[in-house]
């Protein structure tokens, strides 16, 4: 776990080299490839009984690409994200196991549909309930910028009245965006201009110009997204 904390920009530079191969090969690993190369153990069952939604992000698996903390690539793992306890289950002969060591987990949600390629990162600092542990979905985060979203489904219960009967249970979506630079550290944002203004104050010159340059609306969501994303390639 030291490797974790060693140093954030050294991991998350080695990363975005590694990452810019969207590829996937098809590989045929055992489960001695699982256990000599992931830290890999029994996940806890998640029980769905009574309950509407689900903890996953995807219907079912989906071939990923696995670095682990030593940027060791491991590819065509079947694994799908757990939003309910921010974990990566993998399977492997129809038992299900939960990652440890890994710091980046990409995959298309679609296959052959390259806009449907997602990337999830770990690493990154302390803030709020989240530790470097934490897997975000990342947007941007190659040079200077990277733009995360903490996806999560959350359990909430919900009484009958007049029933008798246990409450209702469901799964909820909540989403929440961070951006990270070397110099400001971690911050939570609102997908705004003035949030991100905020968060990134030495950017205040750069996010004047991009915005009149692609002539992006600092009240749409999508352009936001965007202008992040032009701030890393700068």
């Amino acid at each position: 776990m030291k490797n974790l904390f060693l140093s954030v920009g050294l991991i998350l530079c080695s990363l975005s080299a590694i990452s810019q191969n969207h590829d996937i090969p098809n590989f045929d690993f055992t489960r001695r490839t699982l256990m000599e190369s992931l830290s890999i153990q029994r996940a806890d069952p998640v029980s769905l009984e009574n309950v509407n939604g689900s903890p996953y992000i995807s219907a079912g698996y989906r071939p990923a690409r696995i670095i682990m903390q030593n940027l060791k690539v491991i590819d065509s793992v079947p694994a799908r994200f757990n939003a309910y306890v921010n974990k990566f289950n993998i399977l492997y002969n129809g038992e299900v196991y939960t990652i440890d060591s890994a710091v980046e987990v990409s995959y298309y949600e679609v296959p052959g549909d390259s806009s449907s390629f997602m990337v999830f990162r770990s690493g990154y600092p302390y803030i709020s309930q989240q530790t470097p542990l934490s897997f975000y979905q990342l947007f941007a985060g190659g040079n200077q910028v990277h733009l995360l979203k903490l996806v999560q489904r959350n359990l909430h219960s919900y009484p009958v009245p007049g029933t008798g009967t246990a409450p209702r249970k469901e799964f909820l979506p909540k989403e929440t965006w961070f951006v990270y630079t070397e110099k400001d550290g971690m911050r939570e944002i609102k997908l705004t201009r003035k949030s991100i203004e905020r968060a990134l104050p030495s950017f205040t010159q750069s996010i004047d110009t991009l915005v009149a340059r692609h002539s992006l609306d600092t009240k749409n969501e999508d352009d936001m997204i965007t202008l992040l994303e032009l701030l890393d390639g700068l």
